[in-house]
C-alpha cells in the first residue's frame, strides 16, 4: 500500500522522528518489524521502521487507481476505481474487463495499492 510520513517535526523539546526528516515523503509499506513499526520503502535501496502513529495510508484520489478494501466483509479484495467521488467510489474487481461497477464504496474504506 502506498503511504505517507506525517507528523514527525520536532515540537519544543521534544526531537520528533528522525528530525522530521522524512516529513511528508511517500513510500510503499513493505510490512512491519519486530516492534510494531511500519517497514516503509522510500527510495529503492532504502527501507526505514516508522512507528504507527506517523503513517498514513492514501485514499484514491483518482479514476482507474487500484486500491484495496477495508471493509469487514471484503476486506482484501482488490479492486480498480472507475467512477471516483470525494465519498464514495464505483469499483470493478481487479483484472476483470469493462467499465461496469461491481461495488460502491466509501472512499474512506479504500487505500492505494500499487
Amino acid at each position: 500500500m502506498k503511504a505517507r510520513i506525517s507528523g514527525t517535526k520536532p515540537v519544543l523539546r521534544e526531537q520528533g522522528f528522525k528530525y522530521g526528516n522524512y516529513e511528508d515523503k511517500f513510500g510503499i509499506v513493505a510490512g512491519t518489524d519486530e516492534n510494531n513499526c511500519v517497514k516503509i520503502r522510500i527510495l529503492m535501496d532504502e527501507i526505514i521502521s516508522v512507528p504507527m502513529q506517523y503513517v498514513v495510508l492514501l485514499n484514491p484520489m483518482l479514476t482507474g487507481e487500484h486500491i484495496v478494501s477495508v471493509v469487514e466483509k471484503i476486506t482484501g479484495c482488490e479492486y480498480t476505481v472507475v467512477k471516483f467521488r470525494p465519498l464514495e467510489c464505483g469499483l470493478k474487481l481487479r483484472g476483470k474487463r469493462g467499465s461496469k461497477i461491481d461495488e460502491n464504496l466509501r472512499t474512506d474504506w479504500l487505500f492505494i495499492v500499487l
